[in-house]
C-alpha cells in the first residue's frame, strides 16, 4: 500500500478515502503491537490521518500515544534509510523511502499545527481506556500527568520533524527536482509557530525551528518564499524576530549561503518596506538583519546599498527616540 502526495484539497498533503471514526481510532490505538519496521507506516497511515481529522475529539492520551508511535517510526526509518543510502539505493528503494519520509514529515508537521491550535492544553484525559501495556505503565506515568500537554507534545513533534530534516535524506530526491509540495509541508508549521506571540522564548522551538528553515533554504532552494514569509513576520510578529535572525546567522556562518540575504534585500525593495515601516520597530529588526549580513559578507551590502540606506537611517532614529 502506497499513498502519494496529492494537491492541497484535504487537511494533509496525503489523502485517505476511508477515515476512521473516534471509536475505531481508540480501538486501533489500544490494540497496536510493537512497531518493528518503518514500512509498517503504510498500514498505519490511515490511523494517523484519521487522528488529524478528529483531532479535537481524540483524548490527549490517545494523541500522546500516536506521537510516540510516529517518533518510533521516524527513528526506525532514519536508521534504515541512512544504511540504505550508504550501500546504494535502487530506483525502487529510493522511491519507497522517499514516500515514507514524505508521509512521516507531513503527518508530524500537521500534528505540530494541531497541537499548537489546541487552546485547552489539558492534562491527562481519561476518555480513552488504556491498553494492557499502558495499564502496566500507569503508575510510572502518574507523575508525568502535569507535563502531558498540547504544548509539550507539539515540541516533541517539532524535534521529530527536525530530526528528519537534519538527516541525510536529500539523495532520495532527483537533483534536478525541487519538491515544492514537500517544502511547503515542512515549512508550514514553522511559519505557523512564528505567528504565536513570544514563541521564541520556548527553548525547544528556538533550537529546532531555525534549523529546519535553514536546511530547507540551503538544501531545497526555499530562499525566495522564506524572504516573503520573513518580511511578513517582521511586520506583524516582532517578538519572534530573533528566530529569523538565527536562521540568517546559521545560513551565513554554517553554510556560507547568501541566498536568503539576497532575496531578503530584494523583497525589501519590491515591497517598498522602508516607506511603510521606517517609523516603527520593524525597521530595527530589518536593520539587525542587515548588520548580520554585513559582518559576514560586506559585498552584499555594497551591491544593495541603495535599498538599505534609509533603513539604516531609520535604525539610528529609532535608537534616539
Amino acid at each position: 500500500m502506497v499513498f502519494d502526495l496529492q494537491q492541497q484539497h484535504s487537511t494533509l498533503c496525503y489523502y485517505v478515502q476511508n477515515v476512521f471514526d473516534v471509536a475505531e481510532i481508540n480501538t486501533r490505538l489500544q490494540n497496536h503491537s510493537r512497531i518493528e519496521k518503518p514500512e509498517e507506516l503504510l498500514e498505519m497511515f490511515p490511523l494517523f490521518y484519521s487522528i488529524v481529522i478528529h483531532f479535537d475529539k481524540v483524548s490527549i492520551t490517545g494523541r500522546d500515544q500516536a506521537v510516540e508511535m510516529l517518533l518510533q517510526l521516524i527513528s526506525l526509518e532514519l536508521f534504515d534509510v541512512q544504511r540504505q543510502i550508504h550501500r546504494g539505493l535502487s530506483i525502487d528503494d529510493r522511491r519507497f523511502h522517499l514516500n515514507i519520509i514524505k508521509m512521516l514529515s507531513c503527518l508530524i508537521a500537521e500534528y505540530i499545527i494541531r497541537f499548537d491550535n489546541d487552546q485547552t492544553n489539558k492534562s491527562l484525559d481519561v476518555d480513552m481506556p488504556p491498553s494492557k501495556k499502558r495499564k502496566k505503565a500507569k503508575a510510572s506515568k502518574t507523575n508525568e500527568k502535569s507535563s502531558l500537554t498540547s504544548d509539550s507534545l507539539r515540541d516533541k513533534c517539532l524535534k521529530g520533524l527536525c530530526d528528519i530534516i537534519r538527516s541525510h535524506i536529500k539523495p532520495l530526491w532527483d537533483p534536478s527536482i525541487i519538491d515544492e509540495q514537500f517544502v511547503k509541508c515542512v515549512t508550514k508549521p514553522c511559519y505557523h509557530l512564528i505567528r504565536r506571540t513570544d514563541i521564541a522564548k520556548n527553548p525547544i522551538v528556538k533550537e529546532n525551528l531555525p534549523l529546519i528553515l535553514t536546511i530547507m533554504i540551503n538544501k531545497f532552494e526555499h530562499a525566495r518564499e522564506a524572504s516573503i514569509q520573513f518580511i511578513q513576520a517582521v511586520k506583524l510578529y516582532h517578538s519572534n524576530s530573533s528566530l529569523l535572525i538565527d536562521v540568517l546567522n546559521l545560513l551565513l556562518t554554517n553554510y556560507q549561503d547568501t541566498s536568503l540575504a539576497i532575496e531578503f534585500l530584494r523583497e525589501i525593495r519590491e515591497t517598498n518596506f522602508v516607506v511603510a515601516q521606517a517609523d516603527n520597530a520593524s525597521a530595527k529588526t530589518v536593520a539587525t538583519f542587515i548588520i548580520v549580513m554585513a559582518r559576514f559578507d560586506p559585498d552584499i551590502i555594497r551591491t544593495h546599498i541603495d535599498q538599505i540606506t534609509d533603513l539604516l537611517t531609520a535604525e539610528v532614529i529609532y535608537k534616539t527616540i
